[in-house]
Parts: C-alpha cells; sequence; structure tokens
C-alpha cells in the first residue's frame, strides 16, 4: 500500500499546523523528477517528454491512474516493483556529498614593525634601540626648532593683515590690502 503525496502540499501542511520549519525541509534535492515523465535529470519546468504514470509506468500522468493502492506499482525506470521516485531504484542518482569548506587561517605576524603596539611603558633597551617616548619627541621636537629670519617676518606680515582686516567692513578693501602686503612681501624677496 503506497501512497503518493505531493511535495508542496507536504509543505504547506507542516506550515500550517504551525511546526518549526527548518531549511532542509524546503532544501531542494538534487535528484528531483518532474511529475509528468519520471526521469532524472531535469526540472518539471523543461519537461518536454510524454507524460508516464509514477505508479504503474504506463503512459498517462499520475493523479488519472487507476491503479488501486493494494496492488504492486511498477517503476518507469527499472520495470521493478516500487514507484519510480523510491530511493531503492537503481536509476536514481547518488547523493552528493556536501564538502565542508575549509577552516581559514588568519596571517601570522611577521615584522617587528606589523605588531600591535605594546601597552607596557617602554624600557631603557627600547630607547636605546631608537624607540622614542612621546614626551621625548615632543620635547625634542620644541627645543630643536630655530625660527628663520625671514619665516618671522612672513609671521609678523600675516599678523599685521589680520590686524587691519578685522578694522575693513567692505571685501574690497580687504582684497587690496591682501595685493598690497603680497606686493610688499614680493619686494622683500621672500
Amino acid at each position: 500500500m503506497i501512497e503518493y503525496v505531493r511535495r508542496q502540499n507536504l509543505r504547506r501542511k507542516r506550515l500550517s499546523e504551525n511546526s518549526t520549519a527548518n531549511a532542509s525541509t524546503f532544501k531542494k534535492n538534487s535528484n528531483e523528477t518532474p511529475f509528468k515523465c519520471q526521469r532524472y535529470g531535469h526540472g518539471q519546468l523543461f519537461c518536454n517528454n510524454l507524460p508516464r504514470c509514477l505508479k504503474c509506468g504506463k503512459g498517462h500522468l499520475t493523479y488519472t491512474c487507476k491503479l488501486g493502492k493494494d496492488e504492486k506499482p511498477t517503476c518507469v525506470n527499472c520495470k521493478l516493483d516500487h514507484v519510480a521516485s523510491a530511493k531503492s531504484c537503481e536509476f536514481r542518482p547518488k547523493d552528493r556529498k556536501v564538502v565542508p569548506p575549509k577552516k581559514r587561517t588568519l596571517p601570522t605576524v611577521s615584522k617587528e614593525s606589523d605588531k600591535p603596539p605594546s601597552k607596557e611603558p617602554p624600557t631603557k633597551n627600547s630607547i636605546l634601540h631608537g624607540q622614542k617616548t612621546y614626551s621625548d619627541a615632543v620635547t625634542s621636537s620644541i627645543t630643536e626648532f630655530v625660527p628663520d629670519e625671514n619665516l618671522l617676518k612672513l609671521i609678523n606680515k600675516f599678523m599685521e593683515f589680520v590686524e587691519k582686516c578685522k578694522k575693513l567692513q567692505s571685501p574690497q578693501e580687504k582684497v587690496l590690502l591682501a595685493l598690497g602686503i603680497v606686493e610688499e612681501m614680493i619686494k622683500m624677496d621672500l
């Protein structure tokens, strides 16, 4: 006694009963056959073959079959006593084994410069190897800076320009003032 149930109806029934659905419930079977011809290797959408019954193997659609529930079915593919969609059929393609994805390993740190900064305070050894502390870098850059005379003149001119611009009101006056200062700088050869 074999009863054929469509998968679509089975899926609807499972969802309507408020059962939990997982991915394997809706996973497409790679060995699925079309309901029309019962042959493997293509889907129902592109099936142009003549209809063949799932139960008796004759040339009609399964839902029009007059084979009783007590009678033995005949496979369309191998002519043995099971339905065409049975897993025991020798014509059914073997299930492919799913190969798990390879684990990716992160590259290791190989260079000294690629390592993240340490949270420990610098030691005398690290200072001897050319590494400066933050305070050393800041104080040394301030004490080593010697301003140039031309740079000081340029800074003073800029400060004068800012003070004069504050007093002027129209943009035209500010542009004329800027042009005058640029002319003076050209004369000073800055």
